[in-house]
């Protein structure tokens, strides 16, 4: 059946073409069975179990999240189909459900360092979230000294206030019999706070429902998995349609690359969506830029946006302009909704649990002199049972489950006596699953 193939294809063209196409489609076929070959069977991950598909490409877990359950799912079921702490995901990435190996790839200075294959397709490739290592300590060692303990009682007075104005408003509803948005309005006090940190001040979401949904409305599509859909949502709220399909930008760098290199009057029209955010987070830069030029000389920094700041004259070019417009839009993507979920789940904990919630409220009420006359910070965060459902909060609560894919480092590791070698950006690399170290 093949040579008859090959005699109809020099049959049909002119013998110098024939015969080139007919080489090069014998060197392409001759390279696919190569690479399912060498992955199948020769790739140092070759023994490591996991569905055949994901042995040979990516498309195994790009399967999984466009059209059936999400992939951190999936991996879940793989270790308990295989029953094995170790499964193969895609040809050079494996996945360890270990909580103590999860804490050794995640230890400062482990030498796992981040996916930038991964993190560059977020849409923020200057951020501290996408810079290696040394870099994003280099920032994040700025942005602790904003945050540091000699600090704390700031920072709780202006949480305290967000979070009263957000308890009056709740309560003003409450009393007209008004349906509440509960999640919104963490979502709104955590917003306000997040901002008065990082650009030193604070839009007032919990005052603006309406505002504050727009930007929560954008927030909800990113969080979709990474991905840019049709969304009747940002239809209604943009005015305009966003791309037809799915575009899985995590699972095509590629298309990643491209989107956001785009003229911004294109992304404009294509994802209005993601330049809303970008002007949003611009505007806040500048308004933090114009209050810093007018504070006094002496004054200290007291943003997050202060002291990342490369410019000490508050002149910007336009590129160190998007390096701070992506590091604020990190702050509060990442800030967000991670909080306010954690909130949100220990409502429902708390409220769902009658005697927790009488104990709670007893200890809330022996103490409401230090919260609700006078508020202490440091009392009430000493009050034994409160802390403790904090920190349960925090533990059970899981935000935004997924993967934080990490290199080997390039003498590579061993696993339950399997080896994992070292590779750099191009080679191996080792995911692990939060939602398997909980």
């Amino acid at each position: 059946m093949f040579g008859g193939y090959v005699s109809k294809i020099l049959e049909s063209t002119s013998p110098p073409y024939g015969l080139l196409l007919l080489a090069l489609g014998t060197v392409f076929i001759a390279q696919i069975v190569r690479t399912l070959a060498w992955r199948l069977w020769l790739h140092p991950l070759a023994s490591i179990p996991g569905p055949r598909l994901a042995a040979v490409s990516g498309l195994w877990q790009m399967r999984q999240d466009l059209f059936l359950e999400n992939s951190a799912r999936a991996i879940d079921q793989l270790h308990r189909e295989y029953n094995t702490d170790i499964v193969r995901i895609s040809p050079n990435h494996v996945h360890i459900n270990d909580p103590d190996f999860f804490f050794k790839i995640f230890s400062i200075g482990s030498g796992f360092d981040k996916d930038p294959s991964f993190y560059g397709r977020l849409g923020v490739p200057r951020s501290i979230l996408s810079a290696d290592s040394r870099s994003a300590r280099a920032m994040r060692s700025k942005a602790n000294a904003i945050v540091a303990p000699r600090d704390w009682g700031v920072m709780a007075e202006k949480a305290y206030l967000a979070t009263r104005l957000a308890s009056d408003e709740l309560a003003i509803l409450s009393k007209k019999g008004e349906e509440i948005d509960f999640f919104q309005m963490l979502r709104s006090i955590s917003t306000d706070i997040l901002c008065q940190l990082s650009y030193g001040f604070s839009p007032g979401f919990v005052d603006k429902p309406e505002e504050a949904k727009k930007l929560f409305d954008v927030l909800d599509m990113c969080l979709e998995s990474l991905w840019f859909r049709k969304n009747s949502e940002m239809v209604r709220t943009f005015g305009t349609q966003t791309i037809d399909h799915y575009l899985p930008v995590v699972h095509m760098p590629f298309l990643s690359e491209y989107l956001f290199s785009l003229p911004k009057w294109l992304l404009k029209i294509l994802l209005p969506a993601f330049t809303y955010f970008r002007n949003l987070g611009g505007g806040w830069i500048d308004q933090t830029l114009e209050n810093s030029k007018n504070a006094h000389p002496n004054d200290k920094k007291t943003t997050v946006m202060d002291a990342l700041n490369p410019s000490k004259d508050h002149i910007l070019t336009e590129a160190d302009r998007e390096w701070l417009i992506d590091q604020g839009n990190t702050f509060l993507f990442a800030g967000v909704d991670t909080t306010s979920t954690m909130l949100m789940f220990t409502f429902h904990k708390v409220l769902s649990s009658p005697g927790i919630h009488g104990r709670l409220k007893e200890e809330l009420r022996n103490a409401n002199l230090s919260i609700e006359e006078k508020y202490d910070w440091r009392r009430v965060r000493q009050l034994p049972y409160l802390t403790a459902v904090i920190k349960e909060g925090l533990r059970l609560s899981l935000v935004i489950p997924g993967r934080l894919p990490r290199l080997v480092p390039a003498d590579g590791i061993e696993f339950n006596g399997i080896f994992l070698p070292g590779g750099g950006n191009k080679d191996f690399g080792i995911q692990h699953d939060l939602l398997d170290a909980s």
